[in-house]
């Protein structure tokens, strides 16, 4: 006779066999669609409640949000390789190393954040590299103490962001774009109090060319001002040396990524600026193409903060700024007006070419004498200046009528 098994030993060997939670895994990762059904179905057998299901991937905005963490907005660009399928652990560790570097390793960070941008992703190596910076793994706490100079709460203080770019070919010993942009960038770190952090400041400079020690720089580095100017390359944290519009376009859209409606966002462009020939458009040269009011509007209109300032320092640049008039919560500053005389230009009836640095200088020196200028104070003090320079009075185009009793840059709250 043959050796009969038991019924109950029988389901018990089809259960082992057939009926393993690995086995029916498996079987439904070869067939599921969707991936949530794995993860409900695999808790289910398992015996474990199954977890919400997250309708969208954890982004790079929404973790350092989460997390409370001041980023500048280059660590936007150089990090947006991560949110391709939503952050991992590693990346979630890649990016608190990032956050909670000390003063003194922060441009370590930076490079290690600009080598995540260039490999379009994180490494082993560049994570290494990371752990081996030897930062603290803990998450930055809410600055604490400042009740008495800001009203917000802690992790919403108002913070001003800036873009400085020069997209001309910078050449040796030529031009005073690089050197009054520098100024102007001295003025805002030192004098306001914004961090570099928050600066971005990009030129046309591939060979990294010396344009400290320039005829030019040396003519501006002298009585008030070269206490804000730096007297070596090295003060100077420049993020990118071969602008393009591509970029910079990029770099408007990172900082409308991280600004909010308790910020200021400042952009500062000097360079040529062109008026085609049909009369219909007004271009700002990039060397990989034009800025025009068509694909500057866009990322400018995703800019949600509570005040937005542009500066255009070229020619014709009344007309750009006057196509951009629609913008929400703005301040805008042309070099140009279509009225008198062109700076340093008496052939020009409709002052419409300009000097590279006319801006960056009298905004410069109007805020080292009264960092807290207002608006209209700074319309009449330029108004005054221009004049006495034999210029004519730059465009100057605002939406909110309160814009003129209130300072025309912020100063950054740890400076109050």
């Amino acid at each position: 006779m043959h050796n009969k098994k038991s019924l109950t030993k029988r389901v018990l060997e089809l259960k082992k066999k057939y009926f393993q939670p690995a086995n029916i895994i498996q079987k439904i990762k070869e067939t599921a669609k969707n991936t949530a059904l794995i993860t409900i179905t695999s808790a289910m057998l398992l015996g474990y409640a199954a977890p919400v299901i997250a309708s969208e991937p954890l982004t790079i905005k929404d973790y350092i949000q989460q997390n409370n963490y001041n980023l500048s907005s280059i660590f936007y660009l150089y990090l947006k390789p991560l949110n391709e399928n939503g952050l991992d652990e590693n990346e979630k560790k890649a990016i608190d190393i990032i956050a909670n570097a000390p003063e003194e390793k922060q441009e370590q960070g930076k490079s290690l954040a600009k080598e995540i941008y260039n490999n379009k992703g994180l490494t082993p190596e560049i994570l290494t590299k990371l752990e081996n910076l030897n930062l603290p793994s803990e998450k930055q706490e809410p600055i604490k103490g400042l009740e008495e100079k800001v009203t917000q709460e802690p992790e919403n203080l108002p913070l001003t962001y800036c873009l400085f770019v020069a997209p001309e070919h910078y050449k040796k010993g030529k031009g005073y774009a690089i050197p009054y942009m520098v100024m102007l960038y001295g003025v805002m770190k030192n004098k306001i109090g914004i961090k570099d952090n928050n600066i971005i400041f990009a030129m046309v400079n591939p060979d990294k060319e010396d344009f400290i020690n320039t005829p030019q720089y040396k003519g501006v580095n002298v009585g008030v001002y070269s206490k804000y100017m730096p007297s070596n390359e090295e003060q100077i944290e420049v993020d990118d040396y071969n602008i393009s519009l591509e970029k910079f376009l990029e770099y408007v859209s990172e900082i409308a990524n991280k600004a909010d409606d308790n910020d200021t966002v400042i952009i500062f462009c000097t360079g040529h600026g062109y008026y085609t020939s049909d009369k219909k458009e007004m271009r700002i040269k990039f060397r990989d193409g034009y800025l025009t009011d068509k694909n500057y509007l866009d990322p400018l209109k995703k800019i949600n903060a509570k005040k937005l300032v542009l500066l255009q320092e070229s020619c014709y640049s009344h007309l750009l700024l006057k196509k951009l008039k629609n913008l929400e919560n703005h301040i805008l500053i042309a070099s140009t007006n279509s009225n008198g005389k062109g700076f340093n230009t008496p052939y020009s009836e409709k002052g419409v070419l300009s000097d590279v640095g006319v801006i960056s200088y009298i905004l410069s020196l109007n805020l080292i004498k009264n960092p807290y200028i207002t608006l209209n104070e700074f319309i009449k003090n330029s108004e005054k200046k221009v004049k006495e320079m034999k210029y004519s009075s730059f465009t100057f185009i605002y939406d909110n009528k309160s814009y003129l009793d209130e300072p025309l840059i912020p100063n950054n709250y740890l400076t109050q």
